[in-house]
């Protein structure tokens, strides 16, 4: 009978874990016609609800490693904060869209951090970051997990569609990790869109 339990529980667990990942990729809601409509779309960047590694947002994780760093020497969190933010804009995005346009031109759809003008908006989301780390002894992927909407650009409250998508490597340490995730983030979104049109056009 215990055996029997024990093998259900089992089962519900592997279960579970089968429907989220399953999840990590995937179309959440909305209507996918635009992809039919317009190629070339604006994207941005918000950060505003992100996880970092165990904490459960990125102000308490930017507050403990800004204290320990400065803690051993004045000044050094600060500007360690510093790279941290600037990470972002030359490393993050850079990747994901970079990785994202490479993948996505057999579609024709591009992606712009400038293209103001375009129809649609593009909004990357992040909700979790772990950038992971990579030793002789142990390692950790660097993984992202972002929340991914489209609305008009014109109007943020007419959305378009959401996705959530996750980007993964399992290699690299915190110096690359972030940068790396975001990278496969990019090119997993874009063949993500290429399946799915793929299954629009049958």
């Amino acid at each position: 009978m215990k055996k029997s339990k024990l093998f259900l529980i089992g089962l519900i667990n592997l279960i579970f874990l089968s429907f989220v990942n399953a999840q990590e990729n995937a179309f959440v809601s909305g209507n996918l016609d635009f992809l039919k409509q317009e190629k070339a779309f604006f994207i941005d960047f918000s950060y505003d609800q992100m996880a970092v590694g165990d904490f459960r947002t990125e102000s308490d994780y930017i507050q403990k490693k800004v204290s320990e760093q400065n803690n051993t020497e004045p000044g050094k969190g600060d500007k360690w904060l510093v790279k941290w933010n600037r990470k972002k804009g030359s490393q993050f995005e850079p990747n994901f869209i970079t990785y994202f346009n490479k993948k996505a031109k057999k579609i024709g759809v591009k992606v712009d951090s400038t293209a103001t003008n375009s129809k649609y908006t593009i909004l990357v989301k992040p909700y979790y970051l772990e950038e992971g780390w990579d030793v002789v002894v142990n390692s950790k992927p660097a993984i992202v997990r972002l929340q991914i909407i489209v609305f008009e650009t014109i109007d943020k409250n007419k959305q378009i569609a959401e996705f959530r998508i996750t980007g993964e490597y399992y290699k690299g340490g915190p110096m690359a990790g972030g940068a790396l995730a975001f990278q496969e983030a990019g090119k997993t979104f874009a063949k993500f869109l290429i399946k799915t049109m793929k299954r629009m056009s049958k």
